[in-house]
């Protein structure tokens, strides 16, 4: 045999062992391989024989795996081939291009000499890295990042970069535009000629820029960004806000009224959407911290135009794993303060991010690590939104269960200074309320219908009616639209129903004096009610009634109500609750309540005759029967002001 076998092994270190029963040898003569075969043979094993030996086939390979031709390693060197790197054989491969050596252009070309790279180089393999990433080197991925994902993004954008292209030549090159001079006494202006060289000075020649086509071009691929996978999407709305933000307008008109004829007005909403977008995934994506900082780090690469520096920091987000924002939503946190070397980090992020994070907890039903972000959480700028947001807290505990908190959280900072109590609407009043009478709560925070069906609240303990009580009063002291709001005093009366009959007169009695000192004790805005214990031990369902009846009638004194018609219907079942209020409405005697006591005795006697069994006239506050044609005896006061 005269053919040579070649190594097919890549190991530099390999020796031939006695127990081995195949062995590799390289580029020998016949009678090498016999006798290293032969020596090596195991000398008891007589099964040892050598039957057939063939060249083996070279397969495709890197220069520096050779084995024609010998390599000499560098680490950077680009001057010049070294020794006899720029030999190569038929089946040696450019490292760099991934290609034959023969089809190289730069093989041996001074300054780039691809005949020198190996893959134990940092510097040859970054080369290699950015040959085989191709267009997604700008973010600096590396190959094990690079999945079918990305590769779909690349193809995207070398489709836009070709089409934006096209449209961006197109509209630099703009419409011819004559303007007309304003005075001509030109020949040709009689003959209605605009095309005139005798008269061009009048006429200057003017250029009309419009945007709009390539603002639609890249609309229309962010459209389909949308559709793709998170990564892919994100990949390429920044790539795509590379090609469009060095944009500029040429000198001349733009005639069109619409804002995207111009192109800073429509290179901004371009990007505000850009990066909205991408922002909102790095909140709701499951991104890596690596890719989320690459996509970081190319974004700050962009030259931003004058009018587009609002936007510089749009991408600059805490990621879910941030150790202070993780502090915070378990609760092991309760400054929002993380202290350091020389410097404290406070956890701060802008409206936008702040609303987006919030709307994300709300959906995964983190409702209490929602309420303790809201609280610690400080803004760059103060809005609106936000406020709105953070007002929404005691809902958010509500709904994780935890009413305690809740009913505290209210008035925290304290009522005066600027407390979810003092801002707060009839409607939310009324939607509390109800929550924390029967456990329930709305669906979501956006839709607070009473209509809409209301979900059980898992683990929510439903407080004692006194700590309710001692809410509503507390509310209707710190907030004044709820205090004058007559629909809230009468839901705030209707969750007070008493199962049982009226107390006896004595206790009605006594009453009047208790409750107006419980209720002038209360003192300045929005300061807890005390109730003695004593005044709920024998009726303490009809003792709160009687309580909230007499701060009603302190709210009629104030300012009379311009419609008794829902407070009515809330004492249906408590007629002798309404009498009582007629009676104390009656005591004071004042001229502001000359229309409204009638009207509430008009209304009572309605509610008396609706009634299946209609009862006799009352003689005393505590006697609860009466006529159904009137309330009170004839020629009592409360009869002559209703005359």
């Amino acid at each position: 045999m005269d053919e040579d076998v070649i190594i097919l092994s890549d190991c530099d270190d390999q020796e031939i062992s006695i127990n081995d029963s195949v062995y590799i040898v390289e580029n020998v003569k016949e009678t090498a391989v016999c006798e290293q075969l032969n020596h090596c043979r195991p000398g008891d094993d007589e099964d040892f024989i050598i039957t057939f030996s063939k060249r083996g086939e070279v397969l495709p390979h890197a220069r520096y795996d050779c084995s024609t031709h010998t390599f000499t390693p560098s680490d950077c060197c680009v001057a010049a081939p070294l020794e006899s790197n720029q030999l190569f054989c038929s089946q040696c491969f450019c490292y760099i291009c991934d290609k034959v050596a023969s089809e190289c252009s730069v093989w041996s070309k001074p300054g780039l000499c691809h005949c020198n790279a190996h893959k134990k180089s940092v510097f040859w393999t970054s080369k290699r890295d950015k040959v085989v990433v191709g267009y997604l080197q700008i973010f600096n991925f590396n190959l094990l990042e690079i999945d079918s994902d990305l590769r779909l993004a690349e193809s995207r954008l070398i489709q836009l970069e070709e089409e934006l292209s096209s449209e961006y030549a197109f509209y630099l090159m703009g419409f011819d535009f004559s303007l007309l001079a304003s005075q001509c006494s030109c020949l040709c202006h009689t003959a209605n000629c605009v095309q005139c060289q005798a008269c061009l000075a009048y006429h200057p020649q003017l250029k009309i820029y419009d945007y709009t086509r390539v603002f639609e071009c890249v609309n229309r691929f962010l459209d389909r960004a949308e559709a793709e996978r998170p990564r892919a999407a994100a990949v390429m709305r920044l790539g795509a806000a590379k090609l469009f933000i060095t944009h500029q307008q040429p000198p001349g008109r733009v005639f069109s009224p619409n804002p995207v004829a111009r192109v800073s007005e429509a290179v901004w909403l371009l990007l505000s959407r850009v990066t909205e977008a991408v922002r909102r995934q790095m909140l709701e994506c499951d991104f890596s911290l690596e890719f989320q900082q690459k996509l970081l780090t190319f974004y700050r690469t962009f030259p931003l135009p004058h009018n587009c520096h609002d936007l510089k920091n749009r991408l600059c987000v805490l990621p879910w794993t941030d150790i202070l924002l993780v502090s915070v939503l378990k609760g092991q946190n309760v400054t929002g303060v993380r202290p350091g070397k020389g410097k404290k980090t406070t956890l701060t992020e802008c409206s936008s991010v702040v609303l987006l994070r919030a709307e994300i907890l709300q959906r995964q039903n983190r409702y209490r690590e929602l309420a303790r972000y809201l609280k610690l959480v400080q803004t760059y700028k103060s809005s609106d939104t936000v406020k709105a947001v953070v007002d929404m807290i005691p809902l958010f505990l509500m709904k994780a269960g935890d009413f305690s908190s809740a009913l505290s959280s209210f008035f925290t900072p304290p009522p005066g200074v600027c407390c979810p109590a003092c801002r707060l609407t009839p409607h939310l009043f009324i939607v509390y309320l109800r929550i924390l009478t029967t456990a329930t709560a709305p669906r979501t925070s956006t839709d607070l219908s009473l209509d809409k069906s209301w979900h059980k609240v898992e683990g929510a303990v439903v407080p004692k009616l006194v700590d309710v009580v001692k809410f509503g009063l507390r509310i209707m002291k710190s907030c004044k639209a709820v205090y004058m709001d007559a629909q809230s005093w009468a839901f705030f009366i209707q969750i007070l129903q008493s199962p049982t009959g009226p107390p006896d007169t004595t206790f009605l009695e006594k009453a009047r004096d208790e409750t107006r000192k419980i209720l002038l004790d209360q003192g300045s805005v929005g300061q807890n009610i005390q109730i003695p214990r004593t005044f709920l031990e024998v009726y303490p369902e009809h003792s709160l009634m009687l309580l909230v009846t007499q701060a009603m009638v302190l709210r009629i004194i104030q300012q009379p109500f311009s419609t008794t018609q829902p407070i009515i219907p809330a004492y249906k079942e408590n007629v002798w609750a309404l009498q009582w209020l007629v009676e104390e409405l009656n005591k004071t005697g004042q001229m502001t309540l000359h229309h409204q006591v009638p009207e509430f005795i008009r209304m009572l006697n309605e509610v008396l005759a609706s009634r299946a069994s209609p009862p006799s006239a009352p003689t005393s506050a505590g006697d609860v029967t009466s006529q159904p044609d009137d309330i009170a005896p004839p020629g009592s006061r409360i009869h002559q002001n209703a005359k």
